[in-house]
């Protein structure tokens, strides 16, 4: 390997050189760490202004369901108008209760358990909790999303029982369900279709958790992929077999889903992200301003939440959200606002230290890790192979990460300030400390 001396000097005097100027932005190169670099390496700065940024968001394809890692469900109404229902599918069946040589159906109820999450708006002291259990007739898709057609069809589905109650974290719920109702349910919920390899099974029929408007209170529910099978949503049957203590017959739900219908502001401008629908930002960097040829050594891009547009639920706002890599395809109906590129960025909750030296959560996040990306976005402007500059994606954490899956399993909002705030340093900002070598031998 041929040695590179100013690569080399570079990687040395780099850091103290950002340290001489880290609070000079887009100032004369030549002043810029000039007593740190060789004659031929320039040190700059640069702050985007408003007119380097596109910032656009909306709904994105992403969905709740347990096939894409959803962890839970979320179900209630709040004073504010969110309403979020859940969707469950039955993919097995038990012969006992099932069935030509079926058994009548002498009791039924649905077993389910509430997470640690919950969203009151109004009077935060309600725990009211209330939903139906009803029957759709057909299966619900693996991207479902809320539609008024879809609200509708729920809204007017017959009904197999319903939950009352105080709402609790981490509790068990029992919902008991009408013997008559369900016994017709158990016995047109599937089919067998003959195959080549023999018969499969296919469901035909959904069960919804309908929120009750007269509930306060949007509540988790554990899905189909919680850790813990105990929490896992079952349907247990006892049938009338005519033996002495009858038969109970307990079947494990396959697959778990949930919509929601969010009052919330987005669009082109409006940088705001939201769980459930979910609700994620593309923000682009318009780096004309920046040589291809630079190499860029740090960038840290902050965004400042407006809590008095942001709506959060009982875990509050969050120390950790994620920036994806937009790539051409995130902008497709199919895959709008996904990535498809394994890896995120990591936006960290900036802390501060008050009166008595404790670590305190600011309002502010942080991309700290941009650097390498925007480096092969310059790559790639000047025929290098790197990624093409469609820049990153906000979101709530799911399963990408080892922290917590909140963009499945809770319905929190957060607003960001945007670039048309009055202050300016509420606003979205990055800067970007670079080299350039005008002298490459």
């Amino acid at each position: 390997m041929r040695f590179n001396p100013v690569r080399f000097l570079l990687g040395a005097i780099i850091p103290a050189a950002l340290a001489a100027f880290a609070t000079s932005c887009n100032d004369n190169p030549t002043t810029i760490g000039a007593g740190y670099l060789s004659q031929n390496v320039t040190l700059r700065a640069y702050t985007l202004t408003p007119d380097d940024y596109y910032i656009m968001s909306g709904v994105s394809a992403a969905t709740n369901g347990s096939g894409e890692t959803g962890l839970g469900m979320l179900i209630g109404h709040t004073a504010e108008g969110a309403t979020a229902h859940g969707l469950l599918a039955l993919t097995s069946q038990s012969p006992t209760i099932s069935g030509t040589g079926s058994f009548p159906v002498k009791s039924a109820s649905l077993q389910l358990h509430t997470m640690s999450y919950h969203l009151v708006t109004g009077d935060t002291a309600t725990r009211d909790f209330a939903f139906d259990v009803v029957v759709l007739d057909e299966v619900f898709s693996l991207n479902a999303k809320w539609t008024a057609d879809f609200a509708t069809r729920i809204a007017n589905a017959p009904s197999l029982g319903t939950f009352t109650g105080t709402y609790t974290d981490n509790q068990a719920i029992s919902v008991t369900l009408d013997p008559t109702a369900t016994q017709k349910f158990l016995q047109e919920y599937f089919r067998y279709d003959s195959t080549s390899t023999g018969p499969e099974f296919r469901t035909l029929k959904t069960l919804a958790l309908r929120a009750k408007s007269d509930g306060r209170i949007i509540a988790g529910l554990n899905g189909v992929n919680a850790v813990d099978d105990s929490l896992r949503p079952k349907l247990s049957v006892v049938a009338a077999d005519g033996t002495p203590d009858d038969t109970t017959v307990t079947l494990s739900l396959g697959t778990s889903s949930w919509i929601a219908d969010a009052k919330m502001d987005y669009g082109v401008g409006k940088v705001a992200i939201a769980s459930g629908l979910p609700v994620r930002t593309l923000i682009q960097f318009r780096l004309g301003k920046i040589p291809a040829t630079a190499t860029i050594h740090s960038a840290e891009f902050r965004l400042t939440v407006d809590t008095a547009h942001s709506i959060v639920g009982s875990l509050g706002i969050p120390s950790y959200l994620v920036g994806y890599l937009a790539v051409d395809s995130s902008m497709r109906p199919s895959y709008y606002l996904e990535s498809g590129i394994t890896g995120v960025f990591p936006v960290n909750r900036v802390t501060s230290t008050d009166a008595g030296g404790a670590s305190i959560f600011t309002n502010t996040f942080r991309f700290t890790t941009l650097a390498p990306i925007i480096n092969s976005w310059l790559r790639n402007s000047r025929g290098v192979p790197g990624y093409t500059n469609d820049g990153i994606i906000l979101a709530f954490n799911r399963t990408v990460t080892s922290q917590a899956n909140l963009e499945t399993a809770t319905l929190d909002r957060l607003v960001f300030y945007g670039l048309d705030e009055p202050d300016s340093t509420k606003r979205p900002n990055i800067t970007i400390y670079y080299s350039l070598q005008t002298d490459a031998n």
